[in-house]
């Protein structure tokens, strides 16, 4: 845990490690103060800084950790707070990110939290039996659709299903942090 002195807490929850990589390019082009959701990141600890990013992974519709997040909210007025999924998810796919975001952050907060989404490709050895069944099932949906109507998000999880991979997108996560002002609320 870092000792508070940054304006900034990039707080992150990683079951493979993509949402604590991209969480980590955050915070050191910050310079912001890193916590793990799971181990370090209480309300009286992130109460003393003026913007939270709260990275999360999406499983099955929900950003990882927006449990914990949904707590703290009402703690959390008058403070930036950006939540930032991290996923296989393309980032054209506004439809399946706007669920995400509805399964995981109450309506009543939409206007003061900002949003986010990295895309990262999974390492398909790594995954649990649950999270291949469902990587399994999409498959199945997005082989269905007609060869025209796929995205090209859509085509790249095709070629890449089954394949061990860690990609992040660190230019991406460089160049968000760089515009971070533009995601935070005015002070």
């Amino acid at each position: 845990m870092s000792i508070p002195g940054s304006a900034y807490a990039v707080v992150y929850k990683s079951k493979y490690g993509a949402s604590e990589k991209y969480a980590r390019i955050i915070a050191g082009n910050l310079q912001a103060d890193l916590f793990n959701a799971d181990e370090d990141a209480s309300e009286q600890s992130l109460c003393t800084y003026q913007t939270i990013i709260w990275c999360g992974g999406i499983y099955a519709g929900r950003i990882n950790g927006a449990d914990i997040l949904r707590k703290h909210l009402e703690e959390f007025k008058g403070k930036s707070v950006i939540v930032v999924s991290v996923g296989n998810t393309p980032a054209d796919r506004l439809d399946i990110l706007r669920k995400v975001r509805r399964n995981s952050i109450p309506r009543k907060h939409y206007q003061a939290i900002k949003f986010h989404h990295f895309v990262a490709r999974a390492n398909f050895s790594a995954l649990t039996m649950g999270d291949r069944i469902m990587f399994t099932f999409r498959r199945l949906a997005v082989s269905l659709k007609p060869v025209g109507l796929r995205s090209e998000g859509e085509n790249r999880f095709l070629s890449e299903y089954g394949r061990d991979m860690q990609v992040i997108d660190e230019a991406a996560a460089m160049a968000f942090a760089a515009k971070i002002d533009d995601f935070a609320l005015p002070g």
